[in-house]
């Protein structure tokens, strides 16, 4: 890709990767390896000539006219250092040999997007549509139309008070966004109208597992949301929770859950505690598990501090959850998923590297998206 993808989703209809950037671009990909309707990038390249004119001269790569011969004084010098740079870097810069489209652009750091087919039932309009939802480091979510339209903007979601990490639209609602990020609190909106439905502050959930003194709550909290996933119900489940939720920054050792009472509204369900720090979620259909991965080299609620190799070798790095409602059918279900649980995290301790800026820069890079103040 031109620049690093940070963000990647498929089109409603699965044929199309989608994927944004970190200077805030996403691109369209054909998933089957079929050509756009455009030139494709090998086209282009391979092609010497321009309307059949086999002769027409070629141009040639920049080379700056001066040399080191000429130019005596170390600004110059400097100058044709940097000039000479630029010219190789140019004649290295590779191709895409593959299809690709830019659909649209955020002037900021693309942080997250999501596809979405909106059928005429929930639509103003009436009619059925694609939509392309981003969301950015300058707090904004935009509302833009599906491939070819994507240029088109329907709208924005404007609310949160500091960068916007994740954006999710549950199965079951797909009126709805849930959108969070570094002011710590969970928003719904109906995103087509770019109305706030709903804001959920989860430092009260936090403050009540560390017992914090309320005085405490506004220095000490710093919490950025880095997960937010659906699963809701399924073809051959009916689940008693519908989001779950995870944070980054002031790092918590849970993951909040949450279900949608009869008005569309979020009401908290649990925190399951875990032993350590919260990386990933990831909900199993054929059964009623959530698994998550943890960081078992650091105690929960921080990032300061790596445990010791003995420490960390006999704490967890996987973990389940039931979604049952009754104690029989959680216990069933955590049967099933504990050979699985025990295996990827026998696996994982084997291959898991001990260096603590390694994973600080993989696990526990939210806190970059925060800008600086004038105090910091």
């Amino acid at each position: 890709m031109p620049k690093r993808p940070c963000a990647i989703a498929l089109s409603p209809d699965d044929t199309t990767i989608l994927c944004g950037d970190k200077f805030g671009d996403v691109y369209s990909l054909p998933l089957d390896g079929t050509s756009y309707e455009t030139e494709s990038a090998d086209c282009k390249q391979s092609s010497p000539a321009v309307n059949g004119d086999a002769n027409e001269p070629q141009s040639k790569p920049f080379s700056p006219a001066a040399t080191p011969l000429t130019v005596h004084t170390k600004k110059n010098r400097e100058a044709l250092r940097n000039q000479q740079r630029q010219a190789r870097q140019k004649s290295e810069k590779d191709v895409l040999k593959f299809d690709h489209k830019v659909l649209l652009g955020h002037v900021s750091l693309l942080t997250d997007l999501v596809s979405v087919h909106l059928s005429g039932w929930y639509s103003h309009s009436g009619k059925a549509r694609d939509y392309i939802i981003t969301a950015d480091r300058d707090e904004h979510i935009r509302v833009s139309r599906g491939i070819p339209q994507s240029n088109i903007i329907e709208g924005y979601c404007l609310g949160h008070t500091d960068f916007v990490s994740k954006i999710c639209v549950p199965k079951q609602h797909p009126q709805l966004l849930l959108s969070g990020g570094g002011d710590g609190c969970l928003m719904v909106w109906d995103w087509l109208s770019g109305a706030l439905r709903q804001k959920v502050d989860l430092r009260q959930h936090v403050i009540q597992m560390r017992a914090l003194k309320a005085e405490e709550e506004e220095e000490d909290l710093n919490i950025a949301i880095s997960g937010i996933w659906d699963i809701g119900p399924t073809e051959s489940h009916t689940r008693s929770v519908d989001m779950a939720v995870i944070c980054e920054a002031f790092v918590v050792p849970a993951i909040f859950l949450f279900v949608f009472n009869s008005q569309t509204e979020l009401e908290w369900v649990n925190s399951v505690e875990t032993t350590s720090n919260v990386i990933d979620v990831v909900v199993m259909d054929d059964s009623e598990n959530v698994l998550y991965s943890l960081d078992n080299t650091r105690k929960g609620f921080t990032t300061a501090s790596v445990l010791s190799e003995d420490v960390i070798s006999n704490r967890p790095c996987m973990g389940a959850y039931s979604l049952a409602s009754t104690t029989e059918d959680r216990a069933k279900a955590k049967a099933k998923t504990m050979e699985l649980v025990s295996a990827m995290d026998k696996w994982a301790k084997e291959d898991a590297p001990f260096n603590g800026k390694e994973i600080d820069s993989w696990l526990y890079n939210l806190e970059t998206l925060r800008k600086k103040t004038q105090e910091d």
